[in-house]
């Protein structure tokens, strides 16, 4: 007996899905594109008045004598540019296992044989991802510390000190944990419906 219901969905989400992966793929080229042309072309790739500074919420406008585009602008640049192009890259190859396991379910098949294994290596590919994009992260702020002048923007008598914190958000592990346990309810699924198709 086919659902009605799960299909039409199925078929919804796998279109919404279809239409994300062609712009998470076109992000990927657009990126490693400006990647290679700031590297290559260097400042002529930066605006007049480009340069600023992001702390939270804060954004800071600097100075004219200090938007010089240093190696470590560049560089930091790069970076930033490098870890949306590899977070891209990872929720498209995510589109595409996501529309491997919505094709049974478009035809009212929930609890096919493939499902598990595909929803498993989703979930690697958040923790391997997530690991990658954390890392690149990591280094981004390592070398926005290098690229700016941070002394002379808290260069002020109300400024007694600073301390870096850098930031390293855990949330794909638990995301990564979430799947796990849903590809062993699917494979449980899976076995039921197996025993069910047996005894009829």
């Amino acid at each position: 007996m086919k659902n009605d219901r799960l299909i039409k969905t199925a078929g919804a989400l796998d279109r919404i899905v279809k239409i994300c992966n062609g712009f998470f793929k076109a992000f990927v080229i657009v990126l490693l594109i400006f990647s290679i042309l700031v590297l290559v072309l260097g400042e002529r790739m930066f605006s007049n008045g480009s340069l600023t500074a992001e702390f939270g919420f804060v954004k800071l406008y600097l100075a004219e004598e200090y938007q010089c585009i240093t190696s470590m602008v560049k560089a930091y640049t790069i970076v930033s540019l490098l870890c949306a192009a590899v977070t891209c890259a990872i929720f498209s190859y995510v589109c595409s296992l996501l529309r491997q396991i919505l094709a049974p379910m478009k035809e009212g098949r929930p609890f096919e044989k493939r499902i598990p294994s595909d929803l498993r290596k989703i979930a690697w590919a958040t923790l391997i991802g997530g690991a990658i994009s954390e890392a690149l992260k990591l280094i981004e702020q390592m070398f926005v510390v290098k690229a700016l002048p941070m002394d002379a923007i808290f260069a002020s008598s109300a400024v007694t000190g600073k301390v870096y914190e850098f930031q390293f958000d855990a949330t794909f592990i638990l995301v990564f944990i979430l799947i796990i346990f849903l590809s062993y309810i699917f494979a449980y699924g899976q076995a039921l419906q197996q025993e069910a198709d047996e005894t009829v």
